[in-house]
């Protein structure tokens, strides 16, 4: 049976999936479920990264951020460049490159 070691199982926890490993011959994948998402943009996951500066700038010119979306639902990517990592530009980014091109399902 694998399990990963840094795992966190109470002993109530080991014991039944020790039980049911053994006894049941279940297995760890078939009791460890993926969760499943019914609708789009039900989880989103949203980063940010500071792009580095080409050979011709200079640190006086402004930096600018790229801001990426992954929908959890459909596996889209969504990805756009903005000057600055305000919040007015995380919503404009939600707003208008994540939630304006997303699809919906009925």
């Amino acid at each position: 049976m694998n399990i990963h070691k840094k795992t966190k199982l109470t002993p109530y926890h080991k014991q039944e999936v020790g039980r049911l490993y053994h006894k049941e011959k279940i297995t760890v994948t078939y009791l460890a479920k993926r969760y499943n998402k019914t609708y789009p943009s039900e989880i989103l996951y949203v980063d940010t990264k500071c792009l580095y500066l080409l050979k011709n700038q200079t640190k006086q010119q402004a930096r600018e951020y790229l801001f990426v979306g992954i929908d959890d639902f459909s596996r889209e990517l969504y990805a756009s460049i903005y000057p600055d990592k305000s919040q007015f530009s995380s919503a404009q980014f939600l707003q208008n490159d994540v939630l304006g091109p997303m699809p919906l399902y009925h």
